[in-house]
């Protein structure tokens, strides 16, 4: 039964977490499979509550992105129109608020940060760069238009600009896993660009190992998934971002120190 078959996909796939998003977006998707379902036999609504006891996902934290309807909306129609905005925007790592023009580009949810957020030119940074939806305090379409790049394509431009939630510029980098997370490594896909360098069985000496390289966005989301597999791994190149987790790592150390010689005190 092809449409069957074509239903049970579409209803894993919404059930999997694509249409209980907390977004505007969440009301369409029920909606229509509403409607869907309203269409359907007997013994095929049967067979989608059945399916929906076996196919799930992991639970995600997702913000309620329905107070930001009105933002969403707008910046969708001006991605569509090629129409300039201009944006009060709050950001997190300075604390503070600015004005910004900005050219959207497209309007897309980030698994990583389970987050709502807006991809463009920023004419401050004069760079390609996203913004947190739920961090724009203020918005208003201006009558200015521009041209998107006919060759940008959203994307090709995460995969290479961000990673781990965090946009940078793109960097090669080569880690290598030990014992337990080096298995990890053979078998799973962190990103598009990675590539297996090498694999070692274990020793009397060592643990086995596995070595991969990956193109990736730099930054604290690269440094943040490193530091999420210590301590099974280790920076091989290169030598900047080696410092930059070893500094991470100094700083955690003494702050666990001085609360454990705290707690000893107490």
């Amino acid at each position: 039964m092809p449409i069957l078959t074509e239903i049970e996909d579409r209803k894993s796939q919404a059930i999997t977490g694509q249409n209980t998003m907390t977004s505007p977006f969440a009301a369409h998707a029920r909606t229509l499979m509403g409607k869907v379902r309203a269409s359907l036999p007997e013994y095929a609504r049967q067979r989608l509550d059945v399916l929906a006891h076996v196919f799930g996902s992991a639970a995600t934290p997702v913000k309620d992105f329905m107070l930001h309807a009105a933002t969403i909306e707008l910046l969708t129609a001006a991605a569509l129109e090629q129409q300039r905005v201009l944006m009060r925007y709050y950001t997190l790592a300075q604390d503070r608020t600015s004005e910004r023009q900005f050219d959207p580009y497209a309007v897309y949810f980030d698994p990583d940060g389970a987050t709502f957020k807006v991809l463009g030119y920023d004419h401050r940074r004069y760079h390609i760069i996203p913004f947190a939806i739920d961090h724009i305090r203020s918005i208003r379409m201006t009558d200015e238009r521009f041209t998107r790049p006919p060759d940008f394509d959203l994307h090709k431009f995460l995969e290479e600009n961000c990673f781990n939630g965090i946009h940078g510029e793109p960097v090669t980098v080569r880690l290598q896993a030990y014992g337990v997370t080096a298995r990890v490594f053979a078998e799973r896909q962190f990103h598009p660009s990675q590539r297996l360098i090498e694999r070692t069985s274990a020793t009397t000496e060592r643990g086995e190992t596995t070595t991969i390289e990956m193109r990736v966005a730099s930054g604290r989301g690269l440094v943040r998934f490193i530091l999420s597999w210590v301590p099974d791994i280790e920076v091989l190149s290169p030598a900047e971002l080696r410092c930059e987790v070893v500094a991470a790592l100094q700083i955690a150390s003494a702050m666990h120190a001085a609360d454990e010689k705290n707690r000893v005190a107490d």
